[in-house]
């Protein structure tokens, strides 16, 4: 499909089931609960019972099962950043594009976010990753730097 031939609504359409996005700081909305952050994505086409029970279950794949009800504030930083991938991963899209996943965490919050981010790369799934830090990048299967 030539892209440049659709409306703007129409590629809007196309990224959004094509392309996860994991902001540098989670980017969550500080009034919503994890899950329903998580469940964002899914608002347009499917039931909230649905995006529920979804997000629950995108949020234990990210390793923060019961932690649904909890607002970003009372969320450490490694966790924002894991509830901004599990929205990422809501509609099951085939490439992630993450900024500076590593940015504004600790290193054991870094690494477990290095960690389950290097687990969902794989058949069906790819990974764009920006980041300026050496260890993660010598991790990447190829690398581009831009100046």
């Amino acid at each position: 499909t030539d892209i440049t031939r659709l409306s703007e609504s129409a590629r809007a359409g196309r990224r959004g089931g094509f392309i996860g996005y994991v902001f540098q700081n989670a980017g969550l909305l500080p009034a919503l609960t994890a899950a329903e952050n998580v469940a964002l994505p899914g608002l347009p086409e499917g039931s909230e019972a649905d995006g529920r029970t979804r997000a629950r279950e995108l949020l234990a794949t990210v390793g923060l099962a019961g932690r649904d009800r909890h607002f970003p504030a009372q969320l450490s930083g490694g966790e924002q950043q894991r509830v901004g991938i599990a929205r990422a991963l809501y509609g099951e899209p085939p490439l992630l594009l993450v900024d500076e996943p590593k940015a504004n965490l600790d290193r054991v919050a870094a690494d477990a976010v290095i960690a389950l981010l290097a687990g969902l790369a794989g058949p069906g799934r790819g990974l764009l990753v920006a980041s300026h830090d050496p260890a993660l990048i010598a991790r990447a299967d190829a690398v581009l730097h831009l100046e």
